[in-house]
């Protein structure tokens, strides 16, 4: 599983990859700028070597945050969905919001534009273990 961390905190990051690593996930990257992911998801996609997982902070100063990353990955993958109707549109990047400032509002607006989970910071190493199945269920079903 190819995971990719945005978070504009480096030691969320570190922390977050440290909790991956410890249940066998080691194929991760991670990036503290909404545009230099923005790249790196088309770039890696254009290459046949697709992230399956990215983990997205939702407040991120001086940049696309949470909701703005959703929407323009969404509206990138209907673009190349429908730019090529013959042929199958590669699966779906799994998108999991993380935010320390939860709100019920900003957890619907973000699971409307396209996100697949919504997770509260810090995260629990139990949670992150029953999420985790949780996506690898997901990416089975594309």
């Amino acid at each position: 599983m190819k995971i990719l961390l945005l978070d504009d905190k480096e030691m969320n990051n570190s922390l977050l990859m440290r909790f991956l690593n410890t249940q066998k996930f080691t194929d991760i990257t991670c990036l503290t700028s909404g545009e230099k992911t923005l790249a790196l998801l088309d770039n890696d996609k254009k290459k046949g070597q697709p992230f399956d997982v990215l983990f997205c902070d939702v407040i991120m100063p001086g940049g696309p945050d949470g909701f703005e990353m959703v929407k323009r990955i969404r509206a990138s993958e209907k673009t190349r969905e429908s730019s090529n109707p013959l042929h199958k549109a590669p699966k779906a990047l799994i998108i999991i919001s993380l935010t320390a400032m939860h709100s019920a509002k900003s957890e619907e607006k973000l699971m409307d534009l396209g996100a697949d989970f919504f997770v509260t910071k810090p995260i629990e190493k139990l949670t992150l273990e029953t999420l985790m199945k949780d996506v690898a269920k997901k990416l089975t079903k594309n």
